[in-house]
């Protein structure tokens, strides 16, 4: 794949602009070489100049990106987006910080917060449950996270996967399971890819039909015994787990109660 390149010129930071022409060789910009570019761009943390370089990058995303999913992402690290308001620091059990949108004041380690957040998937809401309405349990449950040995699916999906864990969680697994009788294609789609480094990307839609994506890495809720709670995956098939990850991370990511 042949692209102008020409623009590369104008960017000011040396060491961008030679990953740059590196990463460019072949005219695409990969989701690795992405991440790989904003944590440089983060050390020492952002400058106006190493911010307006990134703007020129992506004034040229269309020629560039191949892959939507890495494009999205991209363009949430540098232009922003609603959810960078805050670290939810649900994994480390840190707790709700303050994060923001990327400016050219950033520090390195807000930088690398954002590109863990939408990359990397680590930042995970804070392990609370509100009960299960449905069972007449009430009450706040705080659980922890852990790595669940598993595969996305075992052989393929369809509704007999889906399983409830001990978080109220029902409603969203009932869809679930109706769609995967209906059209495991449409379960499997929201797969965009498999990363290779723990982590897989999703795709969702928002009320007027836009596409959103987000990555989500492998710690799942459990309880104390280490038994997952949102969903409980049989045969260690996780895509059901994984889904309501994605869900609670989108929809209310201070909290994995959906």
């Amino acid at each position: 794949m042949t692209i102008d390149t020409k623009w590369i010129d104008g960017i000011q930071t040396l060491d961008l602009k030679e990953k740059l022409k590196t990463y460019l060789t072949d005219g695409v910009l990969t989701f690795d070489e992405s991440k790989e570019m904003l944590i440089a761009a983060g050390q020492g943390g952002m400058n106006a100049a190493k911010l307006a370089d990134l703007n020129t990058i992506l004034a040229n995303e269309n020629e560039i990106f191949i892959d939507p999913y890495a494009k999205s992402l991209t363009g949430y690290v540098i232009k922003g987006n609603s959810a960078n308001a805050y670290w939810w620091g649900g994994l480390d059990d840190s707790g709700k910080s303050a994060l923001g949108n990327l400016s050219n004041s950033s520090s390195q380690g807000n930088i690398t917060k954002l590109v863990n957040k939408w990359f990397l998937g680590t930042d995970v809401p804070l392990p609370l449950v509100g009960g299960d309405a449905a069972a007449g349990i009430s009450g706040d449950f705080k659980y922890s996270y852990a790595n669940i040995a598993g595969e996305l699916y075992n052989d393929g999906v369809s509704a007999s996967d889906v399983n409830q864990g001990q978080a109220g969680t029902c409603f969203y697994l009932a869809a679930l399971g109706a769609i995967a009788n209906a059209d495991p294609s449409w379960i499997t789609e929201d797969f965009i890819r498999d990363n290779k480094d723990g982590t897989y990307g999703f795709r969702f839609f928002n009320v007027n039909g836009e596409k959103f994506y987000v990555t989500v890495d492998t710690n799942i809720a459990v309880d104390k015994n280490g038994n997952p709670t949102l969903a409980n995956p049989i045969g260690n098939e996780l895509w059901d787990e994984y889904k309501v990850q994605r869900e609670s991370r989108k929809s209310r990511p201070g909290d994995v109660g959906l």
